[in-house]
């Protein structure tokens, strides 16, 4: 399989669909056109909720237009290097979680929902939040592999639709954000991380 070597130094880039490799060759992912590339610290949303953080390495947040008129935000795939050292360490990070309480069920040592993704086990969990009537929901994988510990991140947002007037827009509905975390998630899928 021939790589296509990326390396982008902007931000807010369309994609023209292909793999991407990490300028630190560090991982790579496949990932359809259309998609908006945010890279560096200064990443932006069309969402009320930003689906892209300035720590990640890659951001790809997903085309707008495919669900213009709809009370669809944002979403995107997101990874980050988290600074961990040890797999215990990666999975501990706490990084995303709402509190610590929370974190205590993502430690390795108990029982966790895993995926194995390029043959790393990675630990998954499911996060969201609210704010304003617009709503969030995350996937989150940690997975330690080559010394790193990778976050690998999906994300994605929508207006409460009760809060417009009757016909004033469409509802996103839960048969589209299934659509489009299908689609995600077969991005997640092709994540390798390189030596």
């Amino acid at each position: 399989m021939r790589r296509l070597l990326i390396l982008l130094f902007a931000t807010n880039v369309i994609w023209s669909g292909g793999e991407y490799i990490d300028p630190n060759q560090s991982f790579c992912l496949s990932v359809p056109p259309g998609y908006r590339v945010w890279t560096g610290t200064e990443k932006a949303s069309d969402s009320y909720i930003p689906v892209c953080h300035a720590d990640s390495a890659v951001c790809f947040e997903y085309p707008p237009k495919r669900f213009a008129g709809t009370t669809f935000g944002s979403a995107s795939v997101e990874v980050t290097i988290l600074s961990a050292t040890t797999e215990q360490g990666c999975i501990d990070s706490g990084k995303g979680v709402i509190s610590e309480e929370a974190n205590a069920e993502y430690r390795l040592g108990r029982s966790r929902r895993t995926q194995v993704i390029d043959g790393i086990k990675f630990r998954h969990t499911l996060d969201g939040g609210a704010a304003m009537s617009h709503d969030i929901e995350f996937n989150r994988y940690w997975g330690f592999d080559k010394g790193k510990c990778f976050e690998l991140a999906t994300a994605v947002t929508y207006t409460n639709f009760a809060v417009y007037a009757p016909g004033q827009i469409k509802q996103f509905t839960n048969r589209d954000q299934a659509k489009v975390t299908s689609e995600l998630n077969r991005i997640i899928a092709s994540f390798q991380a390189l030596e």
